[in-house]
């Protein structure tokens, strides 16, 4: 219900943006525009909601808070002063979880920290400039996580009952622009909203 959500906002706000050009303007700069290539990296910290559920069945929820790197590449495509841009990079992080449950008397004792992380990302971004002709954009991303991780087990009969490998939200986006190089900070959550999620790319446009 929650991801349903996230994509309903997400994609409204992206298909927003473009409904705001007139149509004839649209379709001119659609005819005259192309994809751009860029290379990037992107520095990630986000979190993520994870159940250990002891031998009873008892819930102990637990955030695993992760840092990683994104090297990759994409392509934007520009209608006046809007822009879509598309990219995927490899995933390598560092996953730790405190042991801090969100209930009140949690039934599983549970830390670990510095374990590797690795997967990918896709991410759609959808941009408006709000001064024709300015360095600064705004809009909307929707990211796309997948990821494997190797918790230690938590032992005594307990296991996770909730691990994600595939994660989606949505963040803000702002993108400082200057022709070839351009600089992007973002925040949102993955998920549900408790989940935080603050991210910096930057890209070099070929």
């Amino acid at each position: 219900m929650v991801v349903s959500r996230v994509y309903s906002v997400s994609l409204s706000i992206i298909c927003g943006l473009a409904l705001l050009a007139p149509s004839s303007a649209w379709a001119e700069n659609l005819a005259s525009s192309s994809w751009r290539m860029f290379g990037l990296i992107g520095f990630e910290t986000w979190q993520e909601t994870v159940i250990i559920s002891d031998p009873l069945g008892n819930d102990n929820v637990l955030k695993a808070s992760n840092q990683g790197v994104c090297p990759g590449f994409g392509g934007s495509r520009a209608f006046g002063v809007y822009e879509i841009e598309l990219s995927i990079c490899a995933l390598f992080a560092k996953s730790s979880i405190a042991n801090a449950s969100s209930i009140a008397s949690p039934t599983v004792s549970y830390s670990s920290f510095g374990n590797q992380m690795s997967g990918g990302m896709v991410e759609i971004s959808g941009l408006w400039m709000p001064v024709d002709g300015s360095h600064f954009k705004v809009g909307a991303t929707i990211p796309v996580i997948y990821r494997t991780v190797n918790w230690p087990d938590p032992g005594n009969g307990a296991f996770f009952s909730r691990n994600l490998k595939i994660l989606s939200g949505i963040e803000i986006n702002s993108e400082f622009d200057f022709d070839t190089l351009f600089i992007s900070p973002r925040l949102g959550f993955l998920i549900e909203p408790s989940n935080f999620s603050m991210n910096l790319v930057a890209g070099l446009r070929l």
